[in-house]
């Protein structure tokens, strides 16, 4: 599927996501966190099956915060050379994590839309002065990219306009890559609740805690009209493709942490402009429908099954408290995604 998404940077922390060429547009973003790249144990396999769907389907892939691990470098008292690549071993360390990353990417160059700021990415700049996502950011972009680089935290405005370009809608998705430390039983769901509370946005995405799930919280306003009105936000949180646990010792294995879903870390996001051309038609999926899941797991038969959630419209209607006024989800129709 042709590319047909471009992406600029509005002000310090806000992109704009813009897609089209018909009538009702659809684009797929893929959400992600912690790739933690340059790690032994991270999944390489499994990062390059995601950027492969991704090009398939011309999709608008977004990493949220440590796409790099970065812990074996000097002054940092967490490095092992046991956590070291081979490739990645010699004096210019840091100057290898970014060569190396953008040999792997440049394949994948084009559906690069956004790549954040994580805590190891932080920690980097904090100890040498030197951001590892901009210089990577940089490389791509010397091969075609239209990739950019966000902070901490930010907003990603999705916009999708119509053939004509007369009509649009937007779905506002705010992402911070999080903060604190593993959260076991509640896996994050506090804290992403608590965002909700000073953050109107139609999607909040975070990682950080290595957990993955998608939740929902409602609100009813009153319209200037006097209407009640009832709005959604999507609670993403996105897990890593570092499998700790698989060595069985180390770090993680010390601290009693158990496994972290690395098969399918990530959500796909579809958009759609609707047949009203008011609103962003959104559902969330394990993989887009219709793609090959070369390297995953055989049970998954049933992973282009959506959880819709339906966003503010651009001229900021929303459905009605008392009609119900969205599509009636189907019984048995969530994936591992919406459970």
């Amino acid at each position: 599927m042709p590319k047909n998404w471009t992406i600029k940077r509005i002000e310090p922390g806000v992109h704009r996501v813009e897609f089209g060429g018909s009538n009702y547009p659809q684009l797929w973003a893929f959400l992600s966190s912690d790739w933690h790249w340059d790690n032994p144990t991270a999944r390489l396999d499994l990062i390059e099956r995601d950027l492969r769907q991704a090009k398939k389907v011309g999709g608008c892939v977004i990493s949220a915060g440590d796409f790099f691990c970065a812990m074996q470098g000097k002054f940092d008292k967490r490095s092992s050379k046991d956590d070291l690549r081979p490739e990645h071993a010699g004096g210019s360390y840091l100057d290898r994590l970014v060569d190396t990353a953008a040999e792997f990417l440049t394949p994948y160059a084009d559906v690069m839309g956004l790549m954040t700021l994580g805590n190891h990415e932080t920690s980097i700049y904090g100890r040498h002065e030197t951001c590892l996502i901009t210089r990577l950011v940089e490389r791509l972009r010397l091969a075609g990219s239209d990739c950019k680089v966000g902070g901490y935290n930010g907003w990603v405005q999705f916009m999708g306009r119509s053939k004509s370009g007369s009509t649009s809608a937007q779905w506002r998705l705010y992402y911070h890559h999080g903060s604190g430390g593993d959260s076991p039983v509640t896996q994050g769901l506090l804290g992403m609740n608590r965002v909700s509370q000073y953050v109107d946005a139609d999607g909040i995405l975070s990682g950080h805690i290595h957990a993955r799930n998608l939740s929902t919280v409602c609100r009813e306003r009153l319209s200037p009209n006097g209407q009640r009105r009832v709005g959604e936000t999507a609670l993403i949180r996105t897990s890593t493709y570092k499998d700790e646990y698989a060595p069985l010792n180390g770090f993680h294995i010390e601290k009693g942490r158990g496994p972290r879903p690395v098969m399918r870390p990530g959500y796909w996001l579809s958009l759609k402009l609707d047949r009203t051309k008011t609103f962003l038609e959104t559902s969330f999926h394990d993989v887009p429908p219709g793609v090959s899941d070369d390297a995953g797991s055989s049970d998954d038969d049933d992973n282009a099954r959506a959880r819709p959630v339906r966003s503010r419209s651009g001229n900021g209607k929303q459905r009605s408290a008392a009609s119900g006024g969205r599509k009636a989800r189907k019984k048995g129709g969530r994936t591992a995604a919406g459970r």
